[in-house]
């Protein structure tokens, strides 16, 4: 997948750079002729394919936000769900069997929604019993909320999702458009001055994309810090006794 993107970015700089290749020559394109018509449409194709990449990328930018949302919301109505449980078990410490409706799982959204649902209900007839041990007049109320806006959340990161999807669907059919206006513009042009050799080698030079990855694994070689090659262990001197020692004998 990460190869194929940098294929496309690649292919979309290529693009722009022969648009701008022949915007810089279009004083020598005949109107009406096939070079004209192919600039045209390469120019057209080009545009709109800056336009899908901008809206796919601020899609993108917005459902990382709404799943930042998503999670906060879960996270909001995890802890009330916890305090709210914790407290039943401490009631049925007093009162045997109070907590018997608080014990269904957190694990997921849907099935902490689901708890949260039933937690709201089964909690209403005995809410005064839950104030008394120090939750909030009002911590129905919250939980409520919690619960709306955990839903209203996941309904939003599953609308920008799709709204995602749909816009990679338009960016990838732009780039189709892009490469097949692409391809027709180099043939017609080199067809066109196929007996200038200068036009052709800038229409070259303008086809041609740097490679960035290679610059920067050279950068990031130059740029690394040296290490000393590790240190020979110096063989040990005997103490100076057993250098006498080995001298008297």
């Amino acid at each position: 997948m990460k190869r194929k993107i940098t294929t496309e970015l690649k292919q979309f700089k290529k693009l722009g750079q022969m648009c701008d290749f022949g915007t810089a020559n279009r004083d020598r394109l005949a109107p009406g002729t096939p070079a004209a018509e192919s600039l045209a449409a390469l120019t057209t194709t080009v545009s709109d394919l800056k336009t899908a990449t901008a809206t796919q990328a601020s899609l993108k930018n917005r459902l990382r936000e709404l799943r930042r949302a998503k999670i906060d919301a879960s996270r909001a109505l995890r802890e009330d769900m916890e305090s709210n449980y914790y407290t039943a078990q401490a009631i049925a410490r007093q009162q045997p069997g109070f907590d018997d409706k608080f014990h269904m799982s957190f694990f997921g959204d849907t099935k902490m929604l689901t708890a949260g649902r039933s937690a709201l209900k089964d909690a209403a007839p005995v809410a005064d019993v839950f104030v008394k041990h120090a939750l909030p007049p009002d911590f129905l109320d919250t939980l409520k909320n919690k619960i709306q806006k955990l839903e209203q959340a996941r309904a939003e990161y599953a609308n920008g999702k799709t709204a995602c999807t749909l816009g990679q669907g338009t960016l990838e059919e732009s780039l189709s458009k892009g490469f097949a206006a692409g391809s027709a513009f180099d043939a017609i042009i080199r067809n066109t001055f196929r007996d200038d050799p200068v036009t052709l080698a800038a229409l070259d030079d303008a086809c041609r994309v740097p490679r960035p990855s290679a610059k920067k694994k050279q950068d990031a070689t130059q740029t690394a810090p040296q290490t000393a090659p590790p240190s020979v262990p110096q063989p040990t001197q005997p103490p100076p006794q057993h250098q006498a020692h080995a001298q008297s004998a």
